[in-house]
């Protein structure tokens, strides 16, 4: 008899540790922020990484000449944010239109900007 209760109390401990560490890694999942997968996705990523004022990771999705536009014009906790942005294209020109909000009120609505996509995959501003 004590055997039989031995076995249930290894099996309920070993179920018990695989639904732990799936718990575990579940969270870990939700914590880490997903890597954009298209140029649509990249666009979208840069917009809110530069509202977050997160300079050195939205870098790494520009080309050089944006980056050293970004790091002359470093946003603050004061710059406009980009709101109800949208973002369509392929993987050559993506275009996005957003709202300006300041203070937490609309300032400009319907805001458009086109962004070239290169070869790496790093989006550039077309200027016209």
């Amino acid at each position: 008899m004590i055997r039989f209760n031995n076995r249930y109390s290894i099996m309920f401990v070993l179920i018990l540790s695989v639904m732990l560490l799936a718990a575990c890694e579940e969270q870990e999942e939700k914590e880490s922020p997903q890597e954009p997968q298209n140029a649509v996705q990249v666009a979208e990523t840069v917009l809110t990484l530069i509202n977050n004022n997160d300079v050195a990771t939205a870098s790494q999705y520009l080309c050089e000449k944006d980056i050293q536009i970004l790091r002359e014009n470093p946003p603050i906790d004061e710059s406009p944010k980009f709101t109800g942005v949208d973002c369509s294209g392929n993987e050559s020109i993506v275009t996005c239109s957003y709202n300006i909000e300041i203070n937490g009120r609309t300032a400009e609505r319907g805001l458009t900007v086109e962004f070239d996509v290169d070869e790496e995959g790093k989006i550039c501003q077309r200027l016209e």
